[in-house]
């Protein structure tokens, strides 16, 4: 449906790429990610309105790619310098934090149109998280006079709370991989990967969510069971 793709570009654009040399990755994570959003905006035009920020993001990255390549083979071109640089760099976060948020909201969106409330739930909470870190790193990227050993702890808290957002939007996407396909898809069986511990991966999850499923029904059950006893009670009382 398209939450695999985004899954994959997500891990290669925000949870491998944490530094400056990995900007291919992080092109070649947003290019997965255009493809997942381009089928799921067939089924939900949130999904559509966030390759926007993401165009902006692949540009930056692409940029700041070619800087690299300026910095390596010592070009030396001007458009690669400061204040060019400094501006492309604050962009990048500007542009990271309009996607991830855009994403966010079109997941909250497709969640809250199928009912799925735990994903729902945790959609809005990893929008807090990323919205605080976003402010946070461009307050920090603001010129002040900061002690060394305070720049350091905050340094460490951002790499900290990226890994954090990440590893959490991370597992969204693969809950609602897991959960959310086109009608008509429900019944069909799971396809066969090449890879063994994949498939008994698949199965464990799928043994695990019908347990759950079955445990609700039962659950259900008893409650309306309870409340029909209930209103019998009521009723022999009067």
């Amino acid at each position: 449906m398209g939450f695999g793709w985004l899954f994959i570009g997500y891990f290669a654009t925000y949870f491998i790429a944490f530094s400056r040399l990995s900007y291919g990755f992080m092109l070649i994570g947003c290019l997965f990610m255009w493809m997942g959003l381009s089928k799921l905006g067939n089924f939900n035009p949130a999904f559509g309105r966030a390759k926007f920020p993401l165009l902006a993001t692949m540009a930056v990255k692409l940029y700041m790619c070619l800087s690299l390549l300026n910095e390596f083979a010592a070009l030396g071109l001007s458009m690669f310098a400061s204040p060019v640089s400094t501006v492309f760099e604050v962009s990048e976060y500007i542009a990271d934090a309009a996607f991830n948020i855009m994403l966010l909201l079109a997941i909250k969106s497709i969640t809250s149109d199928l009912k799925l409330v735990k994903q729902y739930n945790a959609s809005v909470r990893n929008m807090t998280i990323i919205s605080i870190y976003y402010a946070c790193a461009l307050l920090w990227m603001i010129p002040f006079k900061i002690p060394d050993d305070v720049n350091s702890g905050i340094v460490l808290f951002l790499l900290l709370s990226r890994l954090i957002w990440s590893v959490l939007d991370l597992i969204l996407l693969y809950s609602c991989y897991m959960y959310i396909c086109p009608a008509g898809d429900e019944d069909m069986p799971l396809k066969k990967s090449r890879f063994e511990f994949v498939n008994r991966f698949r199965e464990a999850t799928a043994r695990r969510q019908q347990k759950a499923l079955d445990e609700n029904v039962e659950a259900f059950k008893r409650h309306k069971e309870d409340a029909a006893k209930r209103l019998a009670r009521k009723k022999k009382k009067k």
